[in-house]
């Protein structure tokens, strides 16, 4: 692992801190289709892999620990999938903003054409080359190919010698020893050292460290480090297909036609973006970034900054207050954009709290368990958090400005960031929540962030409208809520009480039913399963004149086999429709209402046993762990191979207005009822119907932690 390389600390620590330019095409034009709901999974991921930079930053994203279940992801399309498209737009907005205005940025001009296409162009053929020698990840091998040169460029940002470097190198193969001599480490090096900071895998970053390697030794390397370095020398400006053949033992022949595809590829996503492409017979020799300028001068808008102004006026930190489910969702939004504009993982909100007149954390699931319990008195001589809410200032361990001795409260915040110090600003926007934002950090970050605390103090201003536009809306859906409850109890009272009665005197017949029958008789155990559903629709009703209990859970493997011999008895059997069943081994539990649950299923089996009429087949399936936008889910899959839903019907699932004939139409009452009882588990349902393969409801329902 090159945890164990030397890297000098200063380049250490401004490989940490360097604001790395994105690719402006791709990020112009994430901006653009991020808005569009019509934007695919596969469209966002296909655009984020254009870019290391982009990259980089979904895939920490989803691997941080408010994403992260199980085992690494590493599939830009299962990133996208799991972050979902809200903090796609807060990376992508961020990313944006930080190129328009960061200081750095804007004081070098710089030609990153050829290295984001030699990038590209690499990966590509990683890519291809690792499906050729199979055994290797190719996926993996993409991204390593992506990010084989992100050294380069973090080196130029990061190291003010560094261009001078560039300037006087005259070509790529030489470049890591100009780079030893100058800064005692070479590109190869430093993106290494970064792809194990960013916890990538250790094949990952052995690829990147060996790429530039000598043939002779590359030949000892590992099978997936030699795939990497084939494809890097395969595309170089004198590339030598038959050193790259050699490699992985495969045709030269098969090299030149997997880089000319790679290279046809490319250039077919550098048009789409608007890149100009040299000729395909000089396949981009300048790899490395081109210096233009040095000088102070701001660069020419290359249209992010326009996008950035017109964000700046929709607020972007505040739209974010849509699309969060919760308050601790938009906790977790505003604070991953903070690690983006400032490079800062380790905050924490703390909102004033009226009743108790003290400072409390914002509902906030990652943090940990002694900052969720404290309860900060604002009395400024108690701690640095009070003294900065009550004198309405900035406030830093590192600055004197925080008291010289820290308090317990100082002390425990401190501990739990795990920080060096913290630094206190003051949430005091006149239409915001008032509060303090505390943010854990080290003296140098501290120093970093001096020349950009006007910036921070407006983020955090931000921040607090958000919370307070999110507090405002969950106060007027709670009262609202609590004026439909009321009506709806009232109703639903009367409603209990009516049916009731007919009830109560069908289950007293079946019970007089079920003694007159033998004791052996096949039928008691129909009885059973009628007198079981009675008591259940009577618990129904009964339930619609009380609040839900929000505690319930259940076992869904459970569930299903309850209602197998209904399902099969009174709705399949009869048609000559036959079930299978299909268990999670680990025992899925759902938090819900396990007869709603019931309901949902017995619809959606009796929608499915009338549409396939006479025959056919219904297959009942449970999985356990299910991941759907960072949160932990069950699923319950009900499929049958008869002849798809009406396009009405389907209309209607899709959001459409329903028309006449689907508000008639049994499947549409059915699916509307199946939908609102989804919905009021917190569940989501999703459907995919064709004529030719049938139908198939997958129902999520939140997981029950173990």
């Amino acid at each position: 692992m090159l945890r164990s390389l030397d890297i000098p600390p200063q380049i250490a620590s401004a490989l940490k801190s360097a604001p790395i330019p994105p690719l402006p095409q791709v990020l112009l034009r994430l901006l653009g289709v991020i808005e569009n709901q019509s934007t695919s999974i596969e469209e966002l991921a296909e655009l984020i892999s254009c870019d290391p930079v982009m990259v980089v930053r979904v895939l920490t994203a989803a691997n941080s620990v408010a994403f992260r279940r199980g085992k690494e992801t590493k599939s830009i399309k299962d990133c996208v999938q799991i972050l979902g498209t809200r903090i796609i737009r807060t990376i992508v907005t961020c990313l944006a903003i930080q190129q328009a205005f960061d200081p750095l940025a804007k004081r070098m001009k710089l030609d990153l054409s050829g290295f984001w296409l030699h990038a590209m162009l690499v990966a590509e053929t990683a890519r291809s080359l690792a499906v050729e020698v199979r055994g290797i990840a190719a996926e993996d091998a993409y991204l390593a190919g992506l990010l084989h040169d992100m050294g380069e460029l973090t080196l130029l940002v990061a190291i003010s010698e560094y261009p001078e470097v560039l300037a006087f190198c005259p070509n790529e193969d030489i470049l890591p020893q100009f780079e030893i001599q100058t800064l005692g480490i070479d590109h190869a090096i430093a993106g290494a050292w970064l792809a194990d900071q960013w916890d990538l895998d250790s094949p990952v970053a052995d690829a990147i460290l060996f790429h530039h390697r000598d043939k002779s030794e590359i030949a000892f390397a590992d099978p997936f480090s030699r795939t990497v370095w084939a494809a890097h020398t395969a595309v170089k400006s004198n590339a030598q297909p038959t050193t790259a053949a050699a490699a992985l033992g495969i045709d030269p022949a098969r090299v030149e036609l997997i880089v000319e595809r790679a290279t046809n590829d490319v250039r077919r996503i550098a048009l789409s973006l608007g890149i100009i492409v040299p000729e395909l017979d000089d396949v981009w020799p300048g790899a490395f970034p081109q210096v233009l300028s040095t000088s102070t001068a701001s660069p020419s808008d290359s249209g992010v900054e326009t996008a950035v102004r017109e964000l700046a006026l929709r607020q972007a930190v505040l739209q974010s207050v849509d699309d969060a489910d919760s308050h601790a969702d938009l906790v977790r939004s505003l604070r991953e954009t903070a690690n983006i504009l400032f490079g800062l993982s380790r905050l924490a909100f703390f909102v004033l709290d009226k009743p108790s007149a003290s400072l409390r954390l914002a509902n906030d699931d990652d943090q940990s368990s002694p900052l969720q319990q404290l309860e900060i008195s604002i009395d400024p001589a108690t701690s640095a958090v009070a003294r900065a809410f009550v004198e309405s200032q900035a406030l830093s361990t590192f600055n004197g400005d925080a008291p010289g001795t820290r308090s317990l409260t100082d002390i425990q915040i401190a501990r739990a960031l795990n920080s060096e110090g913290l630094l206190h600003i003051p949430m005091r926007s006149p239409a915001g929540l008032p509060g303090v934002l505390v943010i854990g950090l080290s003296e140098e970050q501290f120093d970093q962030l001096r020349d950009r605390m006007a910036w921070l103090t407006e983020f955090v201003q931000l921040a607090s409208k958000a919370l307070r536009s999110w507090q405002q809306r969950a106060e007027q859906r709670a009262e609202l809520e609590a004026t439909v409850s009321e009506r709806f109890v009232r109703q639903a009272r009367r409603v209990a009480h009516e049916a009731g009665n007919p009830l109560g005197i069908i289950q007293n017949y079946l019970t007089l039913l079920s003694r007159k029958l033998p004791d052996d008789s096949a039928a008691r155990s129909d009885l059973a399963i009628l007198e079981e559903e009675i008591e259940r629709v009577s618990r129904i009703l009964e339930d619609m004149g009380e609040l839900p209990d929000d505690s319930e859970d259940g076992n869904l493997n459970q569930l299903v086999t309850e209602l197998l011999p209904i399902c099969d008895n009174g709705l399949c059997s009869p048609r000559g429709i036959s079930i299978e069943t299909s268990l999670a081994k680990e025992v899925p539990y759902f938090l819900g209402n396990r007869d709603s649950v019931k309901q949902i299923l017995l619809n959606l089996c009796k929608n499915a046993a009338t549409a396939m009429n006479k025959g056919g087949r219904m297959r009942l399936a449970t999985h356990a762990d299910v991941l759907e936008g960072g949160k932990r889910y069950v699923e319950l899959l009900v499929a049958d191979n008869g002849p798809g839903l009406p396009p009405a019907v389907k209309e209607q699932l899709a959001g459409s207005r329903p028309s006449d004939q689907a508000a008639r139409d049994r499947h549409g009452l059915g699916l509307d009822i199946v939908n609102t009882l989804v919905t009021a588990q917190n569940g989501k349902l999703t459907c995919r119907s064709s004529p030719d393969s049938g139908t198939a409801f997958s129902i999520l329902l939140p997981a029950k932690e173990s």
